[in-house]
């Protein structure tokens, strides 16, 4: 049960090839070992702050201007952000109620089919706020927000987002 020749010969290079593999680790690793015992590293060691310090950043180099301008970007974003979401909760019922316009405008135009031949219930639109109605109607008689939410008595930002939608 001899094995083939090719075979023997394959066995034998990978063999060779994982001495050959061994001996460069080992070597490298002894050269490495023997360079740090010899000369220090160069890396100087910095003791860690301890843990309360490094949660909390450090503004002490930062400008009292700029942190106060920081806290304008940050306030007006969140105020444009607000903005944008009412605005976009608006054209999605602008969107919605144009839809069902040109559908009826469809139904008018080419009659009812057969299977829209019963009729359809209207589209109620929801009433509107009482309290949203005071509101725009003081904004629209030049009131500031600061009294118009002082009058209505709802938080200034709740009133600032009303009015920034319409």
């Amino acid at each position: 049960m001899t094995a083939p020749l090719a075979v023997m010969d394959w066995t034998i290079v990978g063999l060779l090839a994982l001495v050959v593999f061994t001996w460069v680790l080992l070597r490298r690793w002894h050269r490495y070992f023997k360079r740090r015992q010899t000369d220090p590293s160069p890396v100087v060691k910095v003791p860690r702050p301890d843990d309360q310090a490094a949660s909390r950043p450090s503004y002490s180099d930062v400008s009292p201007e700029l942190l106060k301008f920081e806290v304008q970007l940050e306030e007006r974003a969140r105020e444009l952000m607000a903005q944008l979401d009412s605005k976009m909760v608006a054209l999605m019922h602008l969107i919605r109620d144009a839809r069902q316009c040109i559908d009826r405008l469809e139904m008018a135009q080419h009659g009812p089919t057969t299977d829209e031949a019963t009729p359809q219930a209207p589209v109620e639109t929801p009433p509107l706020d009482p309290e949203l109605v005071k509101i725009h109607a003081l904004a629209k008689q030049g009131f500031s927000a600061v009294t118009i939410a002082h009058q209505v008595e709802r938080p200034l930002d709740e009133i600032e987002k009303i009015l920034g939608h319409r």
